[in-house]
């Protein structure tokens, strides 16, 4: 048997910063041609805002689905949405640049990376090899050798601690059944 399971939002907390939606969960039978033949509706509760996500699944199965079973029609997508938003904030974060000699060095693109890998590259076969860097706000840093692999190991640095947030936040939302305690914008 084949069930349509759609949600509907039928009013948010009153709250400043809304935190749980109310929503109604309803559970429709379909005939062998897709046409509605019994609907059943779940009483409308209070869930957190961010396990809402999609309108509607398809449920098949001998009987008709518990709302355990509707909600985690529903808990897939959330999961799914969740991860995307982690991973563009994580993009985000690495373009953002990182802290060197009391500056900030730019990691926008590719580009920058590799520029910091190259001169790394140079300064470890060449200990009188010498850069000046522009910074992030255009300023002049002058660096021998030394500095240019402490630039590069600082980047690696900054890097490892949002990589490790990351796959901690992965890790928290792969397990969760709520997902509205993990903090998906997460800061290093």
């Amino acid at each position: 048997m084949r069930f349509l399971v759609t949600k509907k939002d039928t009013g948010y907390s009153t709250e400043q910063l809304a935190t749980t939606v109310k929503q109604a969960t309803t559970v429709t039978k379909l005939d062998d041609k897709g046409q509605p033949v019994m609907v059943r509706t779940f009483e409308t509760v209070d869930i957190p805002v961010l396990k809402t996500a999609g309108c509607c699944r398809i449920y098949e199965g001998d009987a008709a689905p518990t709302t355990e079973q509707c909600d985690g029609l529903f808990t897939t997508n959330v999961k799914q949405t969740a991860k995307d938003k982690v991973k563009a904030h994580r993009a985000y974060l690495l373009s953002q640049g990182f802290n060197f000699r009391d500056k900030t060095i730019q990691t926008r693109n590719q580009v920058d990376v590799a520029n910091i890998n190259g001169a790394a590259l140079n300064a470890v076969s060449n200990s009188t090899f010498t850069t000046t860097w522009i910074t992030s706000d255009n300023t002049f840093l002058v660096l021998d050798a030394a500095g240019v692999i402490a630039m590069q190991a600082a980047m690696v640095a900054r890097a490892n601690t949002i990589y490790t947030t990351y796959i901690t936040v992965l890790t928290q939302l792969a397990t969760a059944t709520d997902i509205s305690g993990i903090n998906l914008d997460f800061s290093v």
